[in-house]
């Protein structure tokens, strides 16, 4: 039987009525899983996975590949999670990558926007290939870093864990 987990999502009353954005964020690694993807954001100042804002007619999972395309130009692969495998119409029904974690974030008012959530599908894939280019309008830098770097690095905690429960060292 399955069972609803819980156990860190907790209603709060307090929960404010703001907009809400969709964003999806990509966790790209190496074929062996020993480095992990990181681009330095310029306005957060922070390391974290590449991705961006959901385009409106976009899925999620397309928008994260075209947000890796544009901020890195690197072609990526969906890692594939263990699921069920239905019996599907092909000519009105598909199977779409799963995130890996999704996420509610406040983000704050800044001098661009009010404050709002974003509602963010982080997703795990393999880059096809391992070369960078860095779209220097949007950040202060990219490289791919192993666990032991990635601990030292200045990040949000949800990157830490990842990279801590999927990672070799």
């Amino acid at each position: 039987m399955l069972r609803l987990n819980n156990e860190k999502f907790k209603p709060n009353d307090k929960l404010k009525p703001l907009e809400t954005h969709q964003t999806a964020t990509g966790f790209v690694f190496n074929e062996d899983m020993t480095k992990v993807l990181l681009i330095h954001h310029k306005k957060l100042n922070k390391w974290l996975g590449p991705g961006g804002h959901v385009d409106q007619d976009e899925m999620p999972h397309m928008a994260v590949a075209r947000e890796i395309q544009e901020e890195v130009g690197l072609e990526v692969e969906f890692l594939k999670h263990p699921q069920i495998s239905p019996n599907l119409n092909e000519d009105t029904e598909w199977l779409v990558p799963t995130p890996y974690v999704t996420m509610l974030q406040y983000i704050p008012q800044n001098k661009d926007q009010p404050e709002h959530y974003h509602y963010d599908f982080s997703y795990l894939m393999v880059a096809i290939e391992l070369g960078l280019s860095a779209n220097v309008t949007e950040l202060k830098g990219v490289g791919w870093f192993t666990l032991e770097e990635v601990k030292k690095l200045d990040t949000f905690n949800i990157v830490q864990s990842i990279c801590n429960e999927l990672m070799q060292e």
